[in-house]
């Protein structure tokens, strides 16, 4: 993952700029790991 995200202040306000799919599916992954999800019951 080294080289492939970059957080840059002066590039798009400081977002992360991401290089390669598999890259961004991790980046992802690694973002949400700690959420809860609760499922939505409609009745």
């Amino acid at each position: 993952m080294e080289g492939r995200i970059e957080i840059n202040p002066k590039i798009l306000a400081g977002k992360p700029i991401i290089r390669g799919i598999k890259a961004a599916i991790i980046y992802a992954e690694r973002l949400v790991e700690n959420e809860e999800v609760y499922p939505i019951i409609v009745k």
